[in-house]
């Protein structure tokens, strides 16, 4: 593993950023942590994992970190987005993560935000998470923020608030499945934070930039991987509430899911489970299933 580095002696927050082929975006994700160059109090280091680029984004990137104010690291590493966060975890210095995709921006408002309440989290074993979110298009056009939506339809349409989450590096137990490509920090939230008390915040945490790269295969792949996770997560604790999304039960058949998959599905949700594969065999419910699964592909933003 290659790695070219400017070392921040003490920081107090370690940025992980993941990083495949983002030449166009990389240098924009670090200078939206800049701005912490002049606060002396701050201590914010930037660790870049390049995994698996065919462009210039490790030299662009180890070029940015050449700059001695820009406390930065830059490994190159083998694997997916989930390795990758890893090998971040194991080589942050901080004493807070925050996890940032490498063609968004944090806001400088939210790391003052982290600095204000870093007693709480570290002191109190309290994960900030931001209530606001915006999200540009391809045209740097900022679309309508994103509201929290209520607490049942976000145990329903998404257990778990994910952007711009700053933890305690300290209270990490479980690392990312690498075996997942899509939902593994769900499952990793999960494992590490499921007793835990949150700490809200009001203030925008995130820039989020949607490229429209999704292809409908990559999206039938999150839409099974959404699945899959919430069956392991059952297992684990049943307050997750998977039970009641049958949108995702009814789909599932019909996102091509091997023996094994059906058998997880059916080992968690069990008689429900039985009923969504009942009516995809039964071809006027099956067809208005597929018309509903292109509907729900159609709708994806990001």
């Amino acid at each position: 593993m290659r790695c070219f580095a400017m070392t921040l002696t003490n920081p107090l927050i370690s940025v992980i950023i993941p990083a495949a082929n983002s030449e166009s975006t990389i240098i924009r994700a670090l200078d939206s942590i800049r701005i912490f160059e002049k606060n002396l109090d701050a201590r914010v280091e930037a660790i870049v994992l390049v995994n698996n680029s065919t462009d210039n984004t490790y030299h662009l990137a180890s070029s940015y970190s050449s700059n001695a104010n820009r406390q930065v690291r830059v490994f190159h590493c083998a694997g997916g987005r989930s390795h990758a966060r890893n090998v971040g975890l194991s080589y942050a210095k901080g004493r807070i993560g925050i996890f940032l995709d490498s063609d968004d921006e944090l806001t400088p408002i939210y790391l003052q935000e982290v600095l204000t309440k870093k007693t709480q989290i570290l002191n109190n074993h309290t994960p900030l998470y931001c209530k606001a979110v915006h999200v540009f298009d391809e045209t740097g056009r900022r679309t309508e923020p994103i509201e929290l939506p209520s607490p049942k339809r976000l145990c329903i349409e998404n257990p778990f608030v994910i952007e711009t989450v700053a933890f305690s590096l300290s209270d990490v137990r479980f690392r990312f499945d690498e075996q997942l490509v899509f939902c593994e920090d769900w499952k990793f939230w999960a494992l590490n934070f499921m007793n835990s008390s949150f700490l809200p915040s009001n203030v925008e945490g995130v820039r989020v930039h949607i490229t429209g790269n999704n292809s409908m295969r990559a999206v039938k792949s999150l839409l099974k991987s959404e699945a899959l996770v919430r069956a392991d997560l059952f297992q684990i604790k049943k307050s997750f509430a998977p039970k009641r999304d049958l949108i995702r039960l009814i789909l599932f058949p019909q996102l091509d899911p091997s023996p094994e998959e059906l058998g997880k599905l059916n080992e968690s949700f069990g008689f429900l489970f039985k009923i969504s594969c009942f009516l995809n065999s039964f071809f006027p419910t099956a067809y208005l299933i597929k018309k509903l699964l292109q509907k729900k592909l159609d709708n994806v933003t990001y």
